[in-house]
């Protein structure tokens, strides 16, 4: 079955990245294929209706956990790896236990790195979730380009 061609603003597409993927990772988000709507399922707060058809995986498509895309403490790793080696050690620590991104962003202050913490984790977050549109044949505008 063909899928609609429902084009997305990549800007909704990031932002139904970080609300799914949001402190304890409870929500649930998708993307709606034939309607071009975000559907958000919140524990707490507003949600939408689930609709009798969701698990119709041709029209709605689940926002992922973007651990497994290496978006997880990986990416700090990476950062550290790349920008800032001698804080390596001290990055892997910091994801020894629960609350290692805010122990990260403290260690990243006190560095004066959280700047190119952020530059970095933005450039690399973009990547993947383009990677992800792709792989699962989602077309987007962006402002100033046409429909990918």
């Amino acid at each position: 079955m063909k899928r609609p061609n429902t084009v997305f603003c990549f800007c909704d597409i990031e932002a139904a990245f970080g609300i799914g993927n949001s402190d304890d990772r409870s929500n649930e988000v998708y993307l709606d294929r034939h309607t071009g709507n975000t559907l958000f399922f919140l524990p707490l707060g507003d949600s939408d209706d689930v609709p009798d058809d969701l698990d119709d995986t041709s029209r709605y498509v689940a926002i992922p956990d973007t651990r497994p895309l290496g978006l997880g403490s990986q990416l700090a790793i990476d950062f550290a790896s790349e920008i800032a080696p001698e804080l390596l050690d001290q990055v892997r620590y910091a994801f020894h236990k629960r609350g290692g991104f805010r122990r990260l962003k403290d260690l990243l202050y006190q560095s004066d790195l959280l700047d190119a913490w952020h530059k970095y984790a933005g450039e690399k977050e973009h990547s993947v979730i383009v990677k992800w549109c792709a792989d699962n044949d989602i077309r987007y505008t962006t402002p100033s380009s046409p429909a990918n």
